[in-house]
Order: structure tokens, then sequence, then C-alpha cells
């Protein structure tokens, strides 16, 4: 499973979850992450938002209210084709998602990043790549990671999964490619977001008895910060922790946005990845 508070190593595993999670004071990435799900119509519908977090509420002698921290700083969205600028009163956000049919996925990349670009300024360098492939590009698994770096040199997090179908944006709208060639990239120029990234096994995720601090080291987020925090999991079907995971992260963050899905691969149950990596620990 991966869990990402965008700052830890992302690397490319075999089946395991990716919990992702970032913290700023001035964005909110339950609307960054719209662009983007992966898998068919029945997999998608399995894709959980804050409504499959809530069905936890903890022990009964937690059950309070929490108030609900709100984004202070003022943002004009300028929606363009496959992507969007926002401007806050001290930086500016860009954020852009394209999908490409293309067979061979070195010239899937370039035309993704070119359109992206197009949409957010051939200026922007963004630190966050979010990735969906379809299994149809099975045996190029392994060159996604190092194609996004040498084309895009600014990037900081690369993360991701495979699936059977994938959504991304398009020069008329949002598109959706199911049983063929398709590669979904999302491309973010966040400034002053905090992230980090954490692929976890089973045998890592604290136990039920934890508490609230125990699920915060868990995850590198310390309990009590004052900055908004948001999660995106994403968890292979056979990793059979991610509702305990969920139900621990609510646990300790209970007004913290979760969002993210599940692999999809199809016919092809070989045909799953997740990729995961970090500048910060390339070295891996």
């Amino acid at each position: 499973m991966q869990h990402v508070h965008m700052n830890n190593c992302l690397r490319k595993t075999g089946g395991q979850p990716v919990l992702c999670s970032s913290s700023t004071a001035a964005y909110n990435l339950r609307q960054v992450f719209r662009p983007a799900f992966l898998g068919n119509r029945q997999q998608r519908e399995r894709s959980f938002d804050r409504t499959l977090s809530e069905a936890y509420k903890g022990p009964a002698s937690h059950q309070r209210s929490f108030p609900r921290r709100n984004v202070a700083a003022q943002a004009t969205p300028q929606p363009l084709s496959t992507g969007s600028i926002v401007k806050t009163s001290n930086s500016e956000f860009r954020w852009g998602s394209y999908v490409s049919k293309h067979e061979v996925l070195e010239l899937a990349v370039d035309e993704a990043v070119e359109n992206i670009k197009k949409s957010i300024g051939q200026d922007s360098e963004p630190e966050l790549a979010i990735v969906f492939i379809t299994t149809a590009h099975g045996e190029e698994f392994e060159d996604v990671i190092p194609l996004l770096r040498e084309r895009l040199p600014s990037l900081k997090h690369i993360f991701g999964c495979s699936g059977y179908g994938v959504v991304g944006g398009g020069e008329e709208g949002p598109q959706e490619v199911e049983g063929e060639h398709g590669f979904s990239l999302t491309l973010g120029q966040l400034p002053g977001v905090e992230m980090k990234l954490l692929h976890t096994l089973r045998s890592s995720i604290p136990d039920a008895a934890a508490s609230p601090e125990e699920w915060a080291d868990f995850v590198g987020v310390p309990h009590d910060t004052p900055r908004n925090v948001s999660f995106v999991i994403l968890a292979d079907p056979r990793f059979a922790q991610v509702k305990d995971m969920i139900e621990g992260l609510d646990y300790a963050f209970p007004d913290s946005p979760k969002i993210g899905g599940i692999l999809s691969s199809g016919a092809r149950p070989k045909g799953r990845a997740m990729f995961a990596w970090s500048a910060e620990k390339q070295r891996r």
C-alpha cells in the first residue's frame, strides 16, 4: 500500500499499497486529484473518497466534533483545456492532466507532457507527477519513471499505478481509455505544499489498539500539526488491510480528507504495478 505525505521515497512496488499525504496551508488536495481516476466502471465505483473513511468513528470515548480547517487564500481558477492555473495572494498553483492513446510509451509521455505544458505554461516546473497507465503498456512499466524524470527534471515526486482503464484530460474535456493503450499523466506545481510518500507492508500497519500518536508516527505527520493534511491512498486488491488503515487514519486525523483507489488489471492479474519515486531518496 502507498501513502503519500509527500516527502518520503516513492518506489516502484509489486502490489503493496501506497499512501500519500500532503500538508499545506493554502491548498486542498480533494480538488487537486479530481482529474484522474483508474479502473473500469465497476472498479471506479470501488474508488473511495471521504464517504468510505466516514464509516469509522473510533471508540465512543473518541467520538467528538472537530472544527473544519478552511483555506484562507483567495484563489481564482483559470480553466484551460487540460489544466488550470490558480493564483492566490502570494503564490500560483499549476495543475494539468492529459491522457494519451499512443501505443509507444515514450511517445505517449511526450504527448502528455507537451499538452499539459501548453495549458499550464511552458515555463512551469512541476514537482509532482501522478501516473495512471493501462495494462496494455505492461511490458514498458519499468520505463515510466525514467522517462518522466528525463522529460521533467523539476520533478520531486512521482507516484501512480496501472489500471484496466484510465481517465485524463484532453483538448475536448475528460477522456476515458479502457482495454487499450492509455497513459494518463497529471502534473502539479504546488508551491508551499509539503509532500511525503510511504510504501508500507502488511506487517507495518499499527494494530487495532494503536493510539492516534502511533498512527501519526506511522505516516510521518505530527499528530498536532496546525496545517491542513490530506491523504491519497492507492492499494492493490490483495492488500486486505486498506480498511484498517483508513480507520486508523480517521482516528488520528479525523478532519483530513482521504481519497484514492484500488489497482485494477482486467483479465491480466500479472499486469499490476505501482510507481513511486522521490528525489529525496533516489539512492534506493
